[in-house]
């Protein structure tokens, strides 16, 4: 899979979210070896998530998430939930990959986790 086709299949599955009310690409970059998306979404509850992932393509073809941030909010702007792996916490089990929940300061271990999996988090919270 090439980092245009990764992307393509993200915007695809993103349009036919029955979560996703609106969408803007804020920043999309393929390359061959690497890219980078970055999304802003609407949801039918009003919540906003605004997403980008650092995209690298491996020697066998297959594309990773290497940095990543799901930031989703309430309809005033207000954190819901950050799921991120930058590297500021990493005393935390399963660094860098950790959760922000509520606020900037309730950080909690978290996994490796992809846009796919956030949508269906979100689906399950709002409905």
């Amino acid at each position: 899979m090439t980092i245009v086709e990764y992307q393509e299949q993200v915007k695809a599955h993103l349009i036919s979210s029955s979560v996703v009310t609106s969408m803007q690409v804020v920043k999309e970059r393929d390359e061959l070896m690497d890219g980078h998306l970055r999304m802003r979404l609407t949801s039918t509850d009003d919540s906003r998530l605004e997403f980008s992932e650092y995209l690298v393509r491996q020697a066998d073809k297959m594309v990773t998430i290497k940095v990543y941030s799901y930031h989703w909010t309430d309809a005033y702007h207000k954190l819901i939930r950050r799921w991120d792996n930058a590297l500021h916490n990493p005393t935390l089990p399963g660094a860098p990959h950790h959760i922000h929940e509520g606020s900037e300061e309730n950080v909690l271990p978290g996994n490796p986790i992809d846009i796919y999996q956030v949508l269906d988090i979100i689906a399950q919270e709002i409905s």
